[in-house]
């Protein structure tokens, strides 16, 4: 690890986006590990926000691990991190872990470009909660369409509650944005929503 001073490891779990941990050596890697003080999580999703400035040093892959006892760590979820080159981006990553540990680490891996740099404005785990968010989709779906013409435009909503955050905003993970719904062929559009309860 080689990063300059205001730039440390530390910054990536400061919950501040306007500071970034920065890495010169980007090619053996980066990464941290978080002590939760013998208080066992069960994280599901990972939070990642890309750094001010530079696209070109953000990672492009991760791997999250769990320990109890912070030698053995049992590897939990990996998967690639796509380039953007918006500034202060907030991606939501989840994957799947039924079991709750009190030490994690977190490894980045490559770049989006051929940087020898490496950098992250910051990073969060989450966790489940009390109740799962309920997605509901609507049971009146209609479709307009003009005769003659090749295009139609669907209306929908959809709506997502949990008993302790009540009304939450759901996001397309994939498929297209409503308002554009109507300039495709076809389409899919899959919603998910998380609670956003930091550890």
């Amino acid at each position: 690890m080689n990063s300059p001073g205001g730039k440390a490891i530390q910054n990536v779990i400061d919950q501040n986006s306007n500071t970034k941990y920065l890495d010169f050596n980007a090619f053996d890697g980066i990464g941290f590990q978080v002590d939760l003080l013998g208080v066992a999580h069960t994280a599901i999703a990972m939070e990642i926000v890309t750094a001010n400035d530079a696209p070109e040093r953000d990672p492009a892959n991760y791997e999250i691990f769990g320990s109890n006892d912070g030698t053995i760590f049992t590897s939990i979820a990996t998967g690639s991190i796509p380039c953007v080159s918006t500034r202060f981006s907030i991606r939501i990553f989840s994957f799947t872990n039924t079991n709750s540990y009190s030490y994690y680490r977190l490894n980045f891996t490559g770049t989006c470009g051929t940087s020898s740099i490496t950098q992250i404005a910051n990073v969060q785990l989450f966790e489940s909660m009390g109740d799962s968010p309920v997605i509901t989709c609507s049971a009146n779906i209609t479709v307009n369409n003009t005769t003659g013409q090749c295009d139609a435009v669907v209306n929908y909503r959809v709506t997502v509650n949990d008993t302790e955050d009540g009304i939450l905003t759901p996001i397309v993970t994939s498929g297209l944005l409503l308002a554009l719904l109507y300039f495709q062929p076809c389409c899919r559009n899959v919603f998910r929503t998380i609670a956003r309860h930091s550890k």
